[in-house]
């Protein structure tokens, strides 16, 4: 089973999340042969001579991808003075403007696709290990296309090797020195979920790059915004809805328990609206809604939209008066979306880091009133803030401030909380003597990156 095919489908344990996490990084490891990890020079942290220190980033996602998009401006936003970027590129060049931002902002960039087809993933792990890279991270994880990054970081061609942002839960191998993550998204007593030491960065983990990208959607033109957002979602919508519920995460993260949820809060407040897009199958539409009528809900309340381009769908989601997230995996990059169009999310955190990531980005904006503990608050909350025009007035305001002030937008800050972050797991790892897998630092602790500004 492929992890996030199982942290997707099914409401499975963290702890058997990070079994099946064990099971198919062997597979994937058994299946490339003989692992040779390549020999660590010294045991003792040595910056390049000018100082800086070397950090790679690893991943066959440079293209039209969401973390691509999530992180185009990260790259240049590094501090040349301290710090030497290089992104090592496994996947082939897509044209996409994302691919040509990246390369051209980062330091440097390294296309060793054609590398890993006639090398293979060692001819890969040698070429990055010839840099001399301090930090190795893995942008990748367990998802679609990159298994061959599983195993050049098995290669060790990094001294310390890091996971993280492409993919929300543990890897299952001793490969990753740490995981990159927050106190919300992965609490130190979740800490036995993850084969990987935990480095907590100072507000989230997660980081985005809307203020840059997105700038028309800044607060100063929100009325704007929500204007064109309503012009452009009522085009399928019915007009002047009362009240519109959006839930904008893919079919396969609505889980019955949560639409049994939904669709008390439409029958608890039965001149809301629900909003859905991103169905692509006939079948299921049909079920939803069979499921809504039997609930007591009409259909004609449950509306379905395709989806919308590019440049729209920021806009569009400005139109729903609150989103209502997904408690078996959250929104992540949409939570991002739907925050910086000025609308509220709710959430209920679970007990896995994909479950947990949208608690997080409230409490990065500085709205956590819409993270609740349990499905019945959910649904009350929900009802409530569908009824009182002031308590979401409140909530969108905190919003609409937290995009101005707080930390969650802001990429510059979390590129510099990053690069402090990626020094301290350089300085502590090399610190602390090997351990019996021979990976500095192999005693199971954990970095905290408290806050400067």
């Amino acid at each position: 089973v492929q992890p996030l095919q199982a942290v997707l489908y099914r409401p499975l344990s963290a702890e058997l999340m990070k079994q099946v996490a064990i099971t198919y990084t062997n597979k994937v490891l058994s299946e490339e042969g003989t692992i040779q990890p390549i020999p660590i020079p010294s045991s003792v942290f040595i910056p390049a001579a000018d100082g800086r220190l070397r950090v790679g980033y690893l991943s066959a996602d440079f293209k039209d991808h969401p973390v691509a998009k999530r992180m185009q401006d990260v790259y240049g936003l590094h501090d040349r003075r301290r710090t030497r970027v290089t992104c090592y590129c496994l996947n082939a060049n897509d044209g996409s403007k994302w691919r040509n931002k990246i390369e051209s902002s980062v330091e440097r960039f390294v296309d060793l696709h054609v590398v890993l087809a006639q090398e293979g993933t060692a001819g890969v792990a040698s070429r990055i290990a010839r840099d001399e890279v301090d930090v190795l991270i893995n942008l990748a994880g367990h998802t679609r296309g990159n298994d061959a990054v599983t195993v050049v970081m098995a290669r060790r061609p990094a001294p310390v090797q890091l996971m993280h942002e492409g993919y929300a839960g543990t890897m299952g191998g001793a490969e990753h020195t740490a995981h990159m993550t927050d106190r919300i998204s992965s609490p130190p007593e979740y800490e036995g979920h993850y084969v990987e030491k935990l480095l907590y960065m100072p507000d989230c983990f997660f980081v985005n790059d809307h203020r840059q990208t997105y700038a028309s959607l800044r607060d100063d033109v929100a009325v704007e915004g929500v204007e064109k957002a309503r012009r452009l979602a009522y085009g399928s919508l019915p007009p002047d809805i009362p009240f519109l519920f959006g839930a904008f995460n893919q079919l396969h993260k609505i889980e019955p328990d949560i639409w049994d949820t939904w669709m008390e809060a439409m029958r608890n407040a039965p001149w809301a609206h629900l909003w859905l897009i991103k169905i692509h199958s006939r079948d299921a539409e049909l079920n939803l809604k069979a499921r809504a009528r039997q609930l007591g809900v009409e259909e004609e309340r449950v509306h379905v939209v395709q989806g919308y381009n590019e440049e729209e769908h920021l806009y569009v989601k400005a139109a729903a008066d609150l989103f209502l997230d997904t408690p078996s995996y959250n929104a992540h990059s949409t939570g991002c979306d739907v925050l910086w169009s000025g609308t509220p999310l709710l959430t209920i955190p679970g007990d896995k880091m994909g479950s947990r990531v949208a608690a997080s980005l409230n409490r990065a904006i500085g709205c956590e009133e819409t993270t609740v503990r349990t499905e019945d608050e959910y649904a009350e909350l929900a009802v409530a803030l569908a009824k009182g025009k002031k308590g979401l007035r409140r909530r969108k305001e905190c919003v609409r401030a937290g995009k101005r002030l707080a930390p969650l937008f802001d990429t510059g800050l979390w590129v510099r909380n990053q690069e402090r972050a990626l020094r301290m797991a350089a300085e502590v790892s090399f610190a602390h003597p090997h351990g019996s897998s021979g990976v500095p630092g192999d005693r199971k602790f954990h970095i905290v990156v408290s806050k400067r500004e």
